[in-house]
C-alpha cells in the first residue's frame, strides 16, 4: 500500500463543506465512512469481525444513503377518489388552499408545507428547475390551484382526442406516425408531476415536514402509478375512507393500496406500521340511528384488524368533514380533534426523521468500526515482536484508519447531528 497515496485520498475524503443542508452534510459522511471501511487496512484484517455485527455492511451503508437522498419527511394522505382527502387537508391548514370536489379532482402530487410566505412550486417533466409563484392571498393561491388542475384535464382530453385519432387512421403513412408520437411525447414531457404548496401552517413549522396530497385511488390507471411511485418516499400515511361506500374498504382499491404500502415498507427506513392512521369519513351520509352507526363501526373495525391485524383503534378516527353541525353528529367532531392532536403528534414524530434514523445507525458503525480495529491491533501486538517491520507498517496502516474514523466521530457528527454528541466516547469506553 502507497502510505503517501492514502495520505491525500484521506485529505480529499475529510474535506467538508460546511455550507450544505445537513441532510447533504450527513450523506457526505456516510460516504466518507464508506470509503473507509472498503480501504484494504480495514476490510482485508477486520472486515469479517465487523460484519459479524453488521452483515453485509457495505451494501447497507449504500442502502441507507440512498433513503436519506429523498430528503422530504411526507405524511402521505391516500384514498379512493372523492373521500375527502383534499378537504381533510384543507380543514388541518384551516383555508381552502386545496381544490376539491364530488368527482375526480387530484391529478398530481401536491406536497403542502410551512412557510411564512405564501407560493406555489410546479414541477414539470423535462424542466430542470420548478416554477415559483408568490400570492398575496389564499384565495389567489386556490385559484392558481384550480387553473393548474384544469390544465391537467385539459391535456388529459387532448391526449384521448390524439388516441382516437390514432386508432380512426391506423393506415396513415410511417412519417405521419412519428409525427404524432413525437407531438405526444413533447405534451407528456412538459406535464406536471408534482406541485409544492407553501404557506403558513402551524402544524409543520419544520420545512422537511410535508402533508401530500395524493390523485385517488380510482379508475384511473395512471394516477394510481404516481401515487404508487411517491409511496417509498412518505414517512407516514393518513388513509380516507368513505365509510358510505361499502365501508369503504374496496378490494381492489384501499385493500390494494394497503397491500403495496406493506410490501414497500421493508425498505423504507424511516417508516413503520404504526405510523398509518386511517379517517373514516362521510358518516353523514349513512341513513341510520346513533346506534346502527355504532354497530357498523365495530363490524368495520373487526374486518380492518382482520385484513391488517397490526391495525390498533387507536390508528382509527370517525368524522365528518362537513360545514354544518348536528348534535347526532357531534361525537365526530371530538374525534377530529383527536385525529387533530394525532397529527400533530404524527409531525413531531417525523422531524427530521431521515436525519435521525441515518445518523443514529451511522453512529453505531463508527463505534463498531473503531472497536474492532482497536481488538485487532491489541491482539496483533501479543503475538508478533513490535520490533517486525511488517508487524510495525500494518499497525500504521491500522493506526491511521482508526484515527480517520474517530476524526469522522469527532469532527462530523457534532455538525449535522448534535444530538448524537451522546455517542461520542471511545470504544473501550
Amino acid at each position: 500500500m502507497d502510505v503517501t497515496n492514502a495520505d491525500e485520498e484521506q485529505t480529499s475524503c475529510n474535506d467538508f463543506d460546511g455550507t450544505l443542508e445537513p441532510e447533504e452534510r450527513l450523506l457526505q459522511t456516510y460516504k466518507k465512512v464508506l470509503w473507509l471501511i472498503r480501504k484494504d487496512a480495514f476490510w482485508n484484517n477486520v472486515g469479517k469481525a465487523f460484519e459479524k455485527t453488521y452483515p453485509g455492511i457495505k451494501e447497507s451503508l449504500k442502502e441507507q444513503m440512498k433513503d436519506l437522498e429523498k430528503r422530504d419527511c411526507g405524511i402521505v394522505v391516500a384514498g379512493e377518489t372523492s373521500t375527502g382527502k383534499s378537504t381533510l387537508i384543507n380543514k388541518l391548514i384551516g383555508h381552502d388552499a386545496l381544490v376539491w370536489g364530488t368527482l375526480e379532482t387530484t391529478k398530481t402530487i401536491y406536497r403542502v408545507m410551512h412557510s411564512e410566505k405564501m407560493s406555489v412550486k410546479t414541477y414539470r417533466s423535462g424542466c430542470p428547475e420548478p416554477t415559483r409563484h408568490s400570492f398575496n392571498s389564499v384565495h389567489e393561491l386556490h385559484k392558481m390551484l384550480r387553473e393548474l388542475e384544469e390544465e391537467e384535464e385539459e391535456e388529459e382530453e387532448e391526449e384521448k382526442e390524439e388516441e382516437e385519432n390514432i386508432d380512426e387512421e391506423e393506415d396513415e403513412e410511417e412519417g405521419t406516425d412519428k409525427e404524432e408520437d413525437t407531438k405526444e411525447e413533447k405534451t407528456k414531457d412538459n406535464m406536471i408531476y408534482q406541485v409544492d404548496v407553501l404557506l403558513p401552517f402551524s402544524k409543520i413549522q419544520n420545512r422537511n415536514v410535508a402533508i401530500v396530497d395524493t390523485p385517488g385511488v380510482g379508475d384511473s390507471r395512471e394516477l394510481k402509478t404516481k401515487l404508487e411511485e411517491y409511496i417509498p418516499k412518505a414517512v407516514a400515511f393518513v388513509i380516507v375512507l368513505d365509510v358510505s361506500r361499502a365501508g369503504g374498504l374496496q378490494k381492489h382499491t384501499v385493500m390494494s393500496l394497503l397491500s403495496t404500502i406493506k410490501s414497500s415498507s421493508t425498505n423504507m427506513k424511516c417508516f413503520e406500521l404504526d405510523d398509518i392512521l386511517f379517517v373514516r369519513n362521510k358518516w353523514d351520509n349513512i341513513n341510520a340511528g346513533k346506534k346502527q352507526r355504532d354497530k357498523l363501526k365495530k363490524k368495520l373495525t373487526a374486518r380492518m384488524k382482520a385484513e391488517w391485524p397490526w391495525v390498533k383503534d387507536s390508528q382509527i378516527f370517525d368524522i365528518c368533514l362537513i360545514k354544518k353541525s348536528s348534535d347526532d353528529l357531534s361525537e365526530y367532531t371530538l374525534r377530529y380533534e383527536q385525529f387533530d392532536d394525532a397529527i400533530h403528534d404524527l409531525v413531531k414524530k417525523k422531524e427530521n426523521i431521515r436525519i435521525q434514523t441515518h445518523g443514529q445507525y451511522l453512529s453505531g458503525v463508527i463505534l463498531e468500526a473503531r472497536k474492532v480495529l482497536s481488538e485487532a491491533l491489541t491482539a496483533i501486538e501479543k503475538q508478533i515482536d513490535g520490533s517486525d517491520t511488517i508487524f510495525q507498517n500494518f499497525t500504521e496502516h491500522m493506526t491511521k484508519t482508526n484515527q480517520a474514523i474517530k476524526k469522522v466521530q469527532n469532527d462530523d457528527i457534532p455538525v449535522w447531528f448534535p444530538k448524537l454528541t451522546m455517542f461520542q466516547m471511545d470504544p473501550e469506553g
